[in-house]
């Protein structure tokens, strides 16, 4: 599976957690999962109430207990391209920004086997010991394209959407031409 993301900005001084990805997994137990995206986080620089937001490249499975494993820096703006493919019964993971000419390449046999569950997903970040949700930064929009699956382009007959709960500033397009995107939305004032 694939898809090309461009990367969110953070557009307030306001801490935060997201996290763009695609991912695999097989549900139940034992459950197989394995995702490579990128974590757009808002943090406080020590001892200042200036925010200096970061975004990294991460992979991540369920050996690693879903924490993310760095990979590399990516830029707001960037059109990165993710891809997971299963070969040999290794997973290839790959990540390409062509802006900062920076390409990873991974494979780990770890999560080998069937996976029914394709995904591409902005999340708002769990803490992994607590479960509690990280604050979700104020980011600008965020654009999914070219969805592929089995090496095609994702139907959109054949796929789920789904809204973050619990977050009515968000909307979520329709999947349209192998795309989609999530974008904050202000609530109007009346005067």
């Amino acid at each position: 599976m694939s898809a090309t993301i461009t990367v969110p900005s953070v557009v307030t001084n306001k801490p935060g957690l997201a996290a763009t990805w695609i991912g695999v997994e097989a549900p139940g137990d034992p459950g197989r999962f394995i995702q490579i995206g990128v974590n757009e986080d808002s943090t406080h620089l020590p001892g200042t109430l200036v925010f200096a937001p970061s975004f990294y490249a991460f992979w991540s499975d369920t050996r690693h207990d879903f924490r993310p494993v760095l990979i590399g820096w990516v830029n707001p703006g960037d059109a990165v391209h993710l891809s997971l493919n299963f070969a040999k019964g290794r997973w290839l993971l790959g990540l390409r920004d062509p802006r900062q000419s920076f390409t990873v390449r991974l494979s780990t046999r770890q999560e080998s086997g069937p996976m029914n569950q394709a995904e591409w997903l902005q999340e708002d970040v769990e803490m992994v010991k607590t479960h509690a949700l990280f604050a979700y930064p104020n980011l600008s929009q965020v654009i999914f394209t070219h969805l592929s699956a089995q090496g095609k382009p994702a139907n959109a007959a054949g796929l789920l959407a789904q809204e973050m709960r619990g977050n009515p500033d968000l909307t979520l397009t329709p999947v349209h031409d192998d795309a989609f995107a999530l974008a904050s939305v202000r609530p109007s004032r009346s005067s």
